[in-house]
């Protein structure tokens, strides 16, 4: 897969993650019943003053138990590839 097709994402002193949409994630927290979720957008945000979009999250969606679609955004440091 050619590298311009995900969204590198790094936060500093660690390894580079590359999250894309369509990517499957779950939470890296040890839960009862944690969520396996789709990667739906990687949500970036610029100000006025701003030379770059800044990252503000992943958005992801999931179905509960329930099966009620949900969606949420989370920080890169909560989420890991899902099997890893």
């Amino acid at each position: 897969m050619s590298m311009d097709k995900y969204n590198l994402i790094e936060r500093p002193g660690d390894d580079a993650l590359f999250y894309s949409p369509g990517d499957v994630v779950t939470l890296k927290q040890p839960l009862v019943n944690k969520p396996i979720m789709v990667v739906k957008s990687i949500d970036r945000a610029s100000g006025p003053q701003d030379d770059k979009p800044k990252l503000i999250g992943v958005t992801c969606m999931w179905f509960n138990t329930l099966l009620e679609l949900q969606t949420a955004r989370f920080s890169t440091k909560d989420l890991q590839h899902y099997g890893d």
